[in-house]
């Protein structure tokens, strides 16, 4: 195809015009990328004869091929005449002030040539002019967070390439900033936006349509979506009628969300709010900052980069020196992981804990029946299943956190376990992993501190530093939201509530399923009732029919802690903009405000300024699309946004009555620490509750990681 392109130019256009150099140009970048390298050379000098001829020796085009020909001749060991090719590039690039994304792949590539011959410091020097001109790049990408973080993670391997660098010249301040800076950033712009009003500052003819815009945009989806729910209870279609109707709405749907997005994008490019947020220098905490934080919380930080080569965890102790350890799987290890032995990167992190390659689709099953370890994690367990998962655990256990750092764990030597995942990991709970395998089997939860979960180093300082919040002794700091009124089902559908819980609300609409009654929600918020009650704090209730948006919107502001005990429904699309907590719908549910869907988008916005914990005893609440750096797009992230300094969440379905025990006792060991007049210590408490739930000999089955591991806490301790 790409010949014949170029022979219609050449023939139409003439032998010498650009548009032919650009066919020739693209014809040899095919071949670079085929390796095969003698057939892209001429290709790519032809290219560049041309654009020289007819554009001039400085055009940005004539920079692009000076680029490419050095690239190709790097690849083939012509090391000095890549280098003065790139040099060339780099030099009209840095006169013109033009093509950005050109400029730092030329600078990646001359950075690689210098390293390769042994000029180690102008190498790094190259590399992080690349990376600044990433991260220029980014902040004008999109005025759409997910887009922003979508760019990014298609430069990731410059930032693994200066990790791997300053691992070899040992330098792990330059680990550590090359590791912050490789997180996608998108969360902390919209905590620093969180509460302040997008189109404030521009005219207000501007902003009021700008505002109908979006009105009428949610509206179209809130009324789409009721449509598909009120279709899929209709017995009086013939089905195919009802299948075809059901296929326009959905088509219909799909382009409503679209078009929803775009409005969001339009607001937020045209807001001087949001310009000056994006504009800001925002450079991560350093590293004497972490090291100081963890030695006044003796705590063990373990921050992670998953590459696409290889991964490396960055060991920020409580005391002694940060070290950095390049991850890899040994044969033997491999074979009980099922993958092949080497580097611990990407692809193989996949396959383990998802059963497929990155950016695969379902994957291989693993021998436990199911598509990787996390799936076999979030389904009860079986005795002749746990054994499989165990033996993967336990390798985890050795593969992820470095051989000095489990031994300290062991002996009790830190306070708290902070991890900073990246990729996959960041739906792994660590304290499942197997410490001893010898049954019955005992885990980090059981040997090891509290541990939490932060999305970088540079957030979790900055959730901490969030104000605390003041609330007179006659004001109900607690707000209980649960018990919600949903539509009745029969028992058969009540049985086939694992199938839905993590359907997005538009499944469950196609598939005539209808969201359960949550019986033990009932008793979980008279049990947390009690417990806050005892520790001195006055409650609040938002309960059955009480419990709609509108109401939790109207009360949420000025409380210490909220939680939510209902469904949880997720979607990967769109960066889960539409995944939702279901609450009991309101007096008109054609209204987006009150349709009884609290999505992510409608989180983001909830008053929570100065709360100290959002608890979400929810399913999967901590899921969603996965980023690179900064973890997932899940509902917890949302509270985060909206002003909360940490949040519980959940990592996969979880079961109705064994939660509603977990969370009575993680309220009571919060309230204990009240009544002590002790510091209240929210992961410490979180991980009593887990290990309450393993002694519990009448119900044997809490004791497997299915019933307690879901729940993680994300922010500070």
């Amino acid at each position: 195809l790409l010949k014949e392109a170029l022979a219609i130019r050449r023939k139409q256009l003439g032998p010498e015009h650009p548009d032919v150099a650009a066919s020739l140009n693209n014809l040899a970048v095919l071949y670079y990328d085929m390796g095969r390298f003698q057939e892209a050379e001429p290709l790519y000098k032809e290219a560049l004869a041309i654009w020289r001829k007819q554009l001039g020796p400085e055009h940005p085009d004539v920079a692009l091929s000076l680029y490419s020909l050095g690239a190709l001749n790097h690849a083939i060991g012509r090391f000095q005449e890549a280098e003065l090719l790139v040099e060339e590039a780099i030099s009209i690039l840095d006169r013109r002030g033009l093509d950005p994304d050109s400029r730092h792949r030329a600078y990646w590539t001359r950075a690689r040539l210098k390293w390769d011959a042994g000029r180690r410091k102008e190498a790094v020097a190259d590399l992080e002019e690349a990376l600044s001109t990433i991260e220029w790049l980014r902040v004008r990408a999109s005025p759409v967070e997910l887009h922003r973080a979508q760019f990014l993670a298609t430069k990731m391997g410059a930032f693994e390439q200066m990790v791997s660098w300053q691992v070899e010249l040992q330098d792990v301040a330059g680990v550590y900033g090359a590791m912050e800076r490789s997180r996608a950033r998108t969360l902390q712009e919209q905590m620093e936006l969180g509460g302040q009003d997008l189109l404030a500052g521009l005219p207000e003819a501007e902003a009021r349509v700008l505002r109908q815009k979006e009105a009428e945009a949610a509206s179209r989806v809130s009324t789409l979506r009721k449509q598909l729910e009120v279709l899929a209870n209709r017995r009086d279609l013939p089905e195919g009628q009802k299948q075809r109707e059901r296929e326009r709405l959905e088509v219909a749907l799909w382009q409503a969300q679209e078009e929803y997005m775009a409005v969001l994008g339009e607001i937020r490019g045209a807001s001087p709010v949001y310009r000056l947020v994006l504009q800001k220098d925002r450079k991560p905490v350093g590293l004497e900052e972490v090291q100081g934080w963890a030695k006044r919380q003796r705590a063990l930080v373990l921050e992670y980069l998953i590459g696409w080569e290889a991964s490396y965890v960055l060991v920020i102790p409580a005391e002694g020196p940060v070290a950095v350890e390049k991850l890899s799987v040994s044969g033997e290890q491999a074979e009980r992981l099922e993958v092949e032995a080497g580097a611990l990167n990407r692809a193989r992190l996949d396959a383990i804990l998802h059963g497929r390659e990155a950016g695969g689709g379902e994957g291989v099953l693993g021998s436990e029946g199911q598509g990787g370890l996390l799936a076999g994690l979030g389904a009860a367990w079986s005795a002749e299943k746990s054994r499989g998962l165990l033996r993967k655990l336990e390798v985890l256990w050795e593969v992820l956190v470095p051989e000095r750092q489990r031994e300290e764990l062991w002996q009790g030597k830190y306070d708290r376990l902070v991890v900073v995942p990246d990729g996959a990991l960041a739906l792994l709970p660590f304290e499942v992993l197997v410490v001893d395998s010898a049954l019955p089997p005992r885990y980090l939860l059981d040997v090891g501190p509290p541990v939490l979960y932060a999305p970088s180093c540079t957030v979790l300082l900055q959730l901490e530093a969030r104000e605390a919040q003041s609330v007179p002794e006659a004001a109900q700091p607690v707000l209980l939201v649960g018990n919600c009124r949903y539509e009745e089902t029969s028992q058969e559908e009540t049985d086939r509530l694992p199938e839905y819980l993590a359907a997005t609300r538009e499944l469950y609409s196609q598939r005539g399923g209808r969201l359960v009654a949550l019986p033990a929600s009932a008793i979980e918020l008279e049990w947390l009732n009690v417990a806050f009650q005892r520790g001195g704090s006055r409650v609040a209730w938002l309960r059955e029919d009480w419990a709609t948006e509108r109401n939790v919107r109207g009360n949420v502001a000025g409380r210490r802690i909220v939680h939510f005990a209902c469904h949880g429904l997720v979607d990967q699309r769109m960066g889960n903009l539409f995944g939702c907590l279901a609450l009991t719908p309101g007096k008109d549910p054609s209204r987006p405000g009150d349709d009884g869907f609290l999505t992510l988008g409608e989180i983001v916005g909830l008053p929570l300024g100065g709360c100290e914990l959002v608890i979400l005893s929810a399913c999967r609440t901590n899921v969603g699309p996965e980023q690179r750096g900064e973890g997932v797009h899940g509902l917890a992230r949302g509270f985060l946004v909206a002003g909360a300094r940490r949040v519980v969440a959940s990592q996969w379905e979880v079961a109705d009555q064994a939660t509603a025990y977990l969370m009575a006792v993680f309220a009571e060991c919060l309230a204990e620490d009240r009544r002590a007049g002790r510091q209240v210590n929210y992961a410490g408490a979180l991980q009593r509750a887990k290990r309450w739930m393993r002694t519990q000999r009448d119900r044997p089955e809490w004791r497997e990681p299915f019933f307690w591991a879901s729940f993680v806490l994300v922010g500070p301790p």
